[in-house]
């Protein structure tokens, strides 16, 4: 597991995050232990057998119960407003581009689900050049649009945490970026490719 992540923008813990290196499959118990003269059979000793490895593999890695990730999922429309963060990037990275993978602060409880969509945007906050006071003009702000910076679709979907794969970045971008939804009655031509694979 990672060292315990703090939320970029709240400072709140947010727990870990642990990257998958493989996937392991438990055949049978083995091994025997010795206490004395006596042996007994060990109940937590195992042969298994790496069926797939993403990484190098150490005997102290953590196993967790197998979750099947489909290859291919459809789009999904957010139906109502919904605003969040990229907490952490896949292997700690400090910028994510096309194909990162990044975790978010919003899951189930939020609404969200696999498959759907969100824009990622920086805020686009500027001095007022005609500000209402006479006085302190530099606290006066005018709040632009956000600026689009990439898009991001939910591939994993917990309570209330998610998993996301960047499909687009206009430039590389930081853990702390925002996520806003997208919302359509019909899929975008830029989702069409993907639109076009089958989920399973």
């Amino acid at each position: 597991p990672s060292q315990l992540l703090d939320h970029p923008i709240t400072k709140k813990d947010l727990g870990y995050v642990f990257n998958v290196k493989g996937i392991l499959t438990i055949e049978e118990r083995q091994g025997r232990g010795q206490k004395g003269d006596e042996y007994f059979e060990k109940k937590n000793v195992f042969k298994a057998t790496i069926s797939e490895s993403y990484d190098a593999i150490s005997y102290e890695d953590a196993l967790m119960p197998y979750k099947p990730v489909a290859s291919c999922i459809l789009p999904v429309s957010v139906n109502k407003k919904t605003v969040g963060n990229i907490v952490a990037v896949k292997n700690q990275q400090n910028l994510v581009s096309p194909n990162s993978i990044v975790y978010i602060d919003l899951g189930y409880n939020d609404g969200l689900k696999k498959g759907n969509v969100f824009n990622v945007v920086k805020e686009n906050i500027v001095p007022d050049p005609a500000p209402a006071e006479k006085f302190f003009t530099w606290r006066s702000k005018l709040i632009l649009p956000d600026i689009f910076v990439g898009r991001v679709m939910i591939i994993e979907c917990g309570t209330n945490t998610s998993t996301g794969i960047v499909l687009y970045a206009v430039e590389p971008f930081s853990p702390g970026a925002y996520i806003k939804e997208v919302t359509w009655d019909k899929t975008p031509d830029y989702l069409s490719a993907i639109a076009d694979c089958p989920i399973q």
